[in-house]
């Protein structure tokens, strides 16, 4: 991978990446690269990004050419138009691409939607998620309500179900809501009366809502029902170092990916201490 401007090298793991420069985008970009961050800013339309390699911006802002030069000749601030290598470096992803109102009045999400799919296509593996069953915590935009209104539940469950995932989804309140907005999906939703059941099996569990209850979950039992050990905690509610004790491969929102101890992966697979050294098993259990 490799990126040049201005003759330094451009995509390099744990940055920001900023998808789509456009209004929102390019000033949210050079903001955070102006604060010290270093930031990708990406965008798939070449003739959008080659002006602001060179410092101009492809509308005006005050003060937003003079902020562009600056952090292009810093280095802060990388432009490219190779989007999925740039997520694939970031650490953490802004999506900044349009919006614009359909004639209902409500918001084109198309856009959006399509980032998501790339998003979960270059996200080191993790979200290849055809044919896998997993389990979803957590519907209603916030805890104690079943409000699902601009809760990002349903749009990341429509991608997986795009992508050909079968979904086992818990929540306290929001089930009958999410019921009715999603279309009849025979055989690929499983909504359970616990987050236990939706454990069952599961290949990896993904968190949604800060629910209270989650919080307190028993991560023992947790991780003896699951297929495999994957928690996806997009609320950041659970302790990376307490996750990795009790057997998780741990990915929060802006965090470093943690897997488990050894001794925890054996007592998960019930591996004798010969089989963690046969032949073509090639996992590091301890980075």
């Amino acid at each position: 991978m490799n990126v040049s401007h201005h003759g330094q090298s451009g995509i390099q793991p744990g940055k920001i990446a900023v998808v789509g420069l456009g209004h929102v985008g390019l000033p949210t970009a050079v903001g955070f690269s102006s604060l010290g961050w270093d930031v990708i800013g990406a965008d798939e339309d070449p003739a959008k990004v080659e002006p602001i390699k060179s410092g101009r911006a492809p509308f005006f802002e005050p003060g937003l050419d003079e902020l562009l030069q600056k952090n292009l000749a810093s280095g802060k601030f990388c432009p490219t138009s190779k989007v999925e290598e740039a997520i694939r470096a970031a650490s953490v992803i802004f999506i900044c691409v349009g919006t614009p109102q359909r004639e209902d009045g409500t918001a084109d999400l198309t856009q959006v939607e399509a980032i998501a799919r790339t998003i979960g296509r270059n996200l080191n593996g993790l979200w290849q998620v055809s044919g896998k069953n997993l389990g979803v915590l957590g519907l209603a935009f916030k805890p104690k309500t079943d409000d699902i209104r601009e809760a990002p539940s349903l749009k990341i469950i429509s991608t997986l179900l795009k992508e050909g995932a079968q979904l086992r989804i818990h929540d306290p309140c929001a089930v009958p809501a999410v019921q009715a907005a999603l279309q009849p999906q025979a055989g690929k939703i499983t909504f359970c009366a616990s987050p236990y059941d939706a454990a069952r099996g599961a290949e990896a569990l993904l968190l949604l809502t800060e629910w209270d209850e989650y919080r307190l979950l028993d991560l023992g039992c947790l991780r003896g029902l699951m297929q495999d050990t994957v928690i996806i905690d997009g609320r950041n509610i659970f302790d990376p170092d307490e996750m990795r004790n009790a057997g998780f491969t741990y990915v929060g929102m802006g965090r470093k990916r943690v897997a488990p101890r050894m001794e925890k992966m054996a007592e998960v697979f019930q591996f004798r201490p010969a089989a963690m050294h046969r032949p073509n098993v090639e996992v590091d259990l301890n980075a």
